[in-house]
């Protein structure tokens, strides 16, 4: 009976721990898709023939309990931009010469 009094909570301690990771990992993962998405509304507006953009962000959460610590995760994205009407317009100028 000791062990089970000791072992249950010890347990239940496990678990919340577990969930607060993968709580963690979920705000990160929606972080990167939003940063995609704007990443990609950016490239469909760009006015050149190439270019880079760039997006960065940081996901931070605050653990609390048995164990206090910071998760933290600095997420860089890049996206290379092609402006498809200026290119085709490039390409049949290199080719005409």
């Amino acid at each position: 009976m000791v062990e089970a009094s000791m072992t249950l909570p010890v347990l239940i301690l496990v678990i919340l721990s577990v969930i607060l990771v993968f709580l963690f990992f979920f705000e990160s993962l929606t972080a990167r898709t939003s940063m995609q998405e704007e990443l990609m509304e950016r490239c469909d507006r760009t006015d050149g023939v190439f270019g880079i953009e760039r997006s960065d962000t940081t996901v931070a959460r605050m653990s609390r309990g048995a164990f206090r610590g910071l998760f933290r995760s600095d997420l860089n994205a890049r996206a290379y931009a092609l402006g498809q009407p200026k290119a085709v317009r490039a390409g049949r100028l290199v080719q005409d010469e």
